[in-house]
């Protein structure tokens, strides 16, 4: 492909100090989490030690926790995986009815944050409130509640039906743009429809599922949503909330270095992950199944086995999102917990919307806005930059910058956010975003770049550079190029970006609970601190609130989503 002169030129200096920034900004909070690792004492009065990592790497209890950890991902991504392989093959390679429906649950499955459904399992099946558990007891007989979601198992069922999605949308592109030539070879050599699949799709498709399977076991080993709802009942804990747990201790002062000396050894570990992750998509071109002389694969007839697929695909949609959301409602119009009765049906009222709307006003809505406003614009703003200067320039270490920009895919966001909460502490009257909406704001433009960047790198590549080359003919600046003409071009994958990420920082948890404070609650927080207050019933109401919130964007602009991604797929 031609590229522009080697030499860095002046005109270079503005898009190429974007990308510098950027880049930055991904980095002073990663290296700040190792240097955090090393500091004993308060903010402020730092004491360098050792210390930190010793506690880590000798505590028993830390072992106890790397081994839920390690439990709770892989419990997670053998159900991810499970589910969303089989449902993604169905999608794109079978007559499924309810095709489209499928998609679309899925993607309200996406934005929907995992401690959601996790607030809606804890109130079916919790041993003290869950409606099953006292239906079963009331209702039969049963002298103990029979189930009981707060338990590793439960975390990792729940956690695995959340992270359905992301695999689901991963393998679903490269399961339709399988080349039909070879599977149909194989059908005229009398092979039947197993055999092909066993030996022609499942291998074709297995470096896509083994890089799917790996970026949910990234996720699975980081998450704190799940965990910190149905984990801190019984005291379960896994990395995310022990790290928690040091920052917002009951007693006593954060334990920052602690946190920074565990966050430090979980980055290491994600990081090897992900490296492994970029060798398998890497290795993975050899398995290329489109060609210049490639036809669609045909559509196979599910036959006697429609009835099954299209049940199969219902009950994970009612387990992951349904049943828990009516749950949800039916507590939310509750003045107090009652099992389903008729009594409880006359007693049902909106009070607790009213009451969430009188005690928290307009703030958590008004800066939710601000975020979804600020973040997306933000992080298509850096991302341009970078994706231009890695694919079409010739800086030296472009690359480098294409690689910090991707660190934050392998970052836990737990880990980034106590860097930016400690870095935000002691700046706080340098740069006095500290408890501001701001704060949330960048961490979420440092976590999604990585997300940004990968979607534009790719479209940017399939853009001539000719044509930059014809406007920096006529006189144009580099700039104005970029805005007139690449811009223009790239418009279905910068959309594409800025959707997603409106909608991933919509549904981001974790990082603005650690980051909160009473001046910039936004609405996942409000239903985290309401859900911990043992406000259960206006909890639920306020997630009701933000699910409907979530599924009106994603129906509003789903159009131009499929506009912008023929196969309506998210990659990150």
């Amino acid at each position: 492909m031609k590229r522009l002169p080697a030499a860095v030129s002046w005109r270079l200096f503005p898009v190429l100090g974007l990308a510098l920034f950027g880049a930055a900004l991904v980095l002073i909070p990663l290296l700040a989490t190792v240097w955090l690792s090393f500091i004993g004492g308060s903010p402020g009065q730092p004491q360098y030690t050792l210390e930190n990592y010793a506690n880590a790497l000798t505590d028993p209890f830390g072992y106890r926790v790397l081994l839920n950890t390690s439990l709770l991902a892989v419990g997670s991504t053998v159900i991810a995986i499970g589910i969303g392989a089989p449902l993604a093959w169905a999608v794109a390679r079978t007559d499924l009815p309810l095709k489209h429906f499928v998609t679309l649950m899925m993607g309200v499955i996406l934005v929907v944050p995992g401690f959601i459904q996790g607030i809606g399992w804890a109130v079916m099946l919790s041993p003290t409130i869950g409606l099953i558990n006292v239906l079963f007891t009331q209702a039969l007989g049963f002298a103990a509640p029979p189930l009981n979601i707060y338990t590793l198992g439960g975390m990792t069922v729940v956690q695995g039906l959340d992270l359905v999605p992301p695999a689901f949308f991963m393998l679903l592109p490269v399961l339709m743009a399988m080349d039909a030539s070879l599977e149909e070879a194989a059908y005229l050599s009398g092979a039947g429809k197993m055999r092909t699949f066993l030996r022609i799709n499942l291998p074709l498709a297995l470096p896509a599922i083994v890089a799917s399977s790996i970026y949910v076991l990234v996720l699975a080993a980081t998450l704190f949503e799940v965990p910190v709802v149905l984990g801190f009942p019984e005291r379960i804990f896994v990395f995310s909330t022990l790290i928690y747990l040091l920052i917002t201790p009951h007693v006593g002062l954060p334990a920052y270095g602690l946190a920074g000396a565990y966050g430090s050894i979980i980055v290491l570990v994600s990081l090897l992950m992900a490296r492994h992750y970029a060798r398998v998509m890497q290795q993975g071109r050899r398995y290329a199944t489109i060609t210049g002389k490639g036809r669609r694969a045909k559509i196979l007839s599910l036959g006697k086995w429609r009835s099954l697929a299209v049940s199969l695909a219902i009950l994970y949609l009612g387990l992951a999102l349904g049943l828990p959301f009516l749950t949800l409602i039916y507590f939310s119009l509750l003045p107090f917990f009652q099992v389903p009765s008729w009594r409880a049906l006359e007693s049902m009222t909106i009070k607790n919307y009213v009451n969430l709307a009188d005690q928290s006003g307009l703030d958590p809505f008004i800066n939710t806005g601000l975020l979804i406003t600020m973040v997306p614009l933000g992080v298509v703003l850096l991302s341009i930059p970078i994706s231009w200067i890695v694919v079409r320039s010739r800086v030296p270490g472009r690359f480098v910058i294409d690689n910090i920009a991707f660190l934050p895919f392998a970052v836990p966001r737990i880990v980034l956010a106590v860097a930016i909460l400690y870095l935000g502490l002691l700046t706080r009257h340098l740069v006095p975003i500290y408890g501001t909406i701001l704060i949330i704001a960048l961490a979420h433009i440092i976590m999604f770049m990585s997300f940004a960047t990968r979607t534009l790198n790719g479209a940017m590549i399939q853009i001539h550079p000719d044509l930059e080359e014809a406007g920096r003919t006529s006189g144009a600046s580099l700039v104005r190029v970029l805005r007139r003409v690449t811009v223009p071009l790239l418009k279905p994958a910068v959309f594409f970006a800025w959707f997603w990420v409106l909608l991933l920082s919509l549904r981001e948890v974790t990082v603005a609970v650690m980051l909160s404070s009473p001046d910039n609650i936004v609405l996942p927080v409000l239903i985290f601190t309401r859900w911990q207050a043992g406000r259960s019933h206006e909890a639920a109401a306020a997630a009701v609130v933000f699910v409907l919130i979530a599924c009106a964007l994603l129906f509003l602009l789903r159009r131009r989503v499929e506009q912008a991604s023929p196969t309506g797929g998210v990659q990150g």
